[in-house]
């Protein structure tokens, strides 16, 4: 059968701050198992990746040492934030300095060329892809693969999720909700995100609003709270009945897919752990954008049947 390979660096990257950059490999691997299953092809992981600790890959996935870039290369994913605008490259380029920043609306259009770019390369039969890699994130809702389609390559770690159990046996339970909040990182400028002036860290009115609407439909809900700020979260959840996580960044994202309901941020993190949530899900309207009104970004960040909450206090 032909092979298609995941890019081997990404899934390297160092995992000492917690929760960064597991999200991103996650999302990596769903989109190359997505596109293994539509072109009948087998993807192909490195053994010993940093995700392998989060992932056990069944026969269906090939590992194997080595580094992807000795093959060509069959996709790379457009960054609409790397890669600006003509003009403020080559000026970036001559000077050394942005002089040119990128407009939310020149950001939020060149991303949803991007995922129409992935799309069409996702669905593209008509090209010979074995012994190439993928490069990208894809964090796009319509990019990501059925949980049937990656039960098919890989379960999560049995021995995380009996820890997790063994610690708090009623996560899985119908009233479990995961709560995730993202600070650190994101009340600074990073990759170019300095466009949005009002940051890109959510509000205690998004947590606020989820919170009503967990109460109109979960009787007696429980909290689960993940965060790498989680004094900041437990000052939203006063009164009301929560249990803190303190885990590494495996056995946190591996708790938030346990639990029945999800109130995520706009993290990756937290976005891939609660792909499959079985019963609530809600989401900042517009993603990293929620604190604006010009569109999403992500473009697909919204699943198909979560509820949105738009920030009101813009």
């Amino acid at each position: 059968m032909t092979q298609i390979f995941c890019d081997f660096e990404r899934l390297s990257t160092n995992l000492n701050a917690k929760h960064t950059s597991l999200g991103n490999m996650v999302l990596h691997v769903y989109f190359v198992i997505n596109y293994a299953e539509k072109h009948g092809m087998t993807p192909v992981i490195k053994s010993g990746v940093n995700i392998s600790n989060l992932f056990f890959f069944k026969d269906s996935v090939l590992q194997e040492d080595g580094d992807s870039f000795k093959f060509e290369c069959a996709f790379d994913e457009i960054d609409p934030i790397k890669k600006p605008s003509i003009l403020r490259r080559i000026l970036t380029k001559l000077t050394g300095k942005f002089l040119i920043n990128q407009s939310l609306l020149d950001l939020h259009s060149g991303d949803h060329d991007s995922f129409l770019a992935s799309q069409r390369f996702l669905n593209d039969s008509n090209f010979d892809h074995n012994q190439k890699y993928i490069r990208g994130h894809f964090w796009h809702y319509e990019l990501m693969p059925s949980l049937k389609k990656v039960s098919k390559y890989l379960d999560i770690n049995d021995t995380i999720k009996r820890k997790i159990l063994s610690k708090y046996d009623l996560i899985n339970k119908k009233n479990s909700v995961a709560v995730h909040f993202r600070g650190g990182d994101y009340r600074l400028p990073i990759d170019g995100l300095h466009i949005y002036k009002e940051g890109i860290i959510l509000s205690e009115n998004y947590y606020q609003l989820a919170i009503k609407e967990v109460y109109k439909k979960i009787k007696n809900p429980i909290f689960h709270l993940f965060s790498d700020e989680i004094q900041t979260l437990e000052a939203y959840f006063k009164g009301h009945n929560y249990i803190v996580h303190n885990g590494n960044s495996y056995e946190d994202w591996t708790a938030i897919s346990m639990c029945h309901n999800s109130i995520q941020s706009n993290s990756s993190f937290s976005w891939t752990a609660s792909l499959f949530t079985p019963g609530l899900l809600i989401q900042p309207q517009n993603g990293l954008a929620f604190n604006y009104s010009c569109g999403s970004y992500p473009y697909g960040f919204k699943h198909n049947r979560a509820i949105s909450i738009l920030n009101t206090t813009q």
